[in-house]
């Protein structure tokens, strides 16, 4: 039996025939779930960093704002810029959260351009940002 599998480079996905001749359609690879704490206000934080030829798929993103958030909310940007040194860019989510307050965010299939940095901060310490996602090879 031949071991294939059928690639569409536009929407990163694959069909692939089992061994029971069953054909399977997915995503490209398993999530990885990237954490970071975005503790000093206005600070970005690093989640993904670019790899050569390769985009990032984002397939869920949950954030927390903590017990520290001041009296007000704290705006948090997700966002992914084309250096390290960067503190904003374009963004993929801009959201105001209370003190303890939590988003979940599931089921997406968010694509990053290749040689970008996906990146969180915020004007309020502290939030915790999890980012789902994996890297797809752009060749």
């Amino acid at each position: 039996m031949i071991d294939a599998a059928l690639l569409d480079k536009r929407t990163k996905t694959y069909q692939k025939i089992t061994s029971k001749g069953v054909t399977v359609v997915g995503p490209l690879d398993f999530s990885q779930f990237m954490t970071a704490e975005a503790s000093v206000d206005n600070v970005a934080v690093e989640l993904f960093e670019p790899k050569p030829n390769n985009s990032v798929i984002i397939t869920a993103i949950v954030l927390y704002a903590n017990k520290n958030v001041g009296a007000g909310d704290a705006t948090v940007e997700l966002f992914h810029g084309s250096s390290s040194d960067v503190n904003s860019g374009i963004n993929i989510l801009k959201q105001e959260m209370l003190k303890q307050t939590t988003l979940v965010l599931t089921g997406l299939e968010i694509l990053v351009s290749a040689g970008r940095w996906i990146k969180v901060v915020t004007d309020d310490n502290s939030v915790f940002a999890n980012v789902a996602g994996y890297y797809v090879n752009d060749n």
